[in-house]
């Protein structure tokens, strides 16, 4: 370190410890030949090519495991309720038509309770809680 001139400069080398060059100034490449740039760009093209072919098969084989997902639990569900109709009579079941059956029932469901809470409170004075039971 000198103190007269504020730099902290090695002896041997020459480094400026300091005021050393931006490494990412250092690694820019000058003018490329428009043949090596069609090369590169080609090469780049590949790979991206390769990676969208991979994303392509992975999200297949993940549409392929939720569709047999949803076809077990579906085909497990609908023993015992005895819903028939939505399955096909060839191969597996119809996935949308179960799906859509089943927020029917959800959506059913939900408006037989608000209609519960209603008639509930409307026959309330005709049904007390107080009277017992036989």
């Amino acid at each position: 370190m000198d103190p007269k001139t504020w730099l902290a400069t090695d002896k041997k080398m020459g480094f400026d410890l300091l005021h050393s060059l931006d490494p990412v100034e250092s690694r820019k490449r000058g003018p490329v030949a428009p043949n090596i740039k069609r090369q590169e760009d080609r090469k780049a093209g590949q790979v991206e090519r390769e990676w969208i072919r991979k994303g392509r098969k992975e999200t297949e084989s993940l549409q392929r495991a939720v569709h047999s997902e949803l076809v077990r639990m579906f085909a497990k569900n609908a023993q015992g309720s005895g819903k028939g109709e939505e399955h096909s009579t060839i191969g597996e079941p119809m996935v949308l038509g179960l799906v859509r059956s089943w927020i029917e029932e959800l959506a059913f469901v939900k408006k037989l309770k608000s209609m519960d809470a209603k008639m509930k409170k409307h026959y309330e004075a005709q049904f007390c809680p107080d009277i017992p039971h036989a």
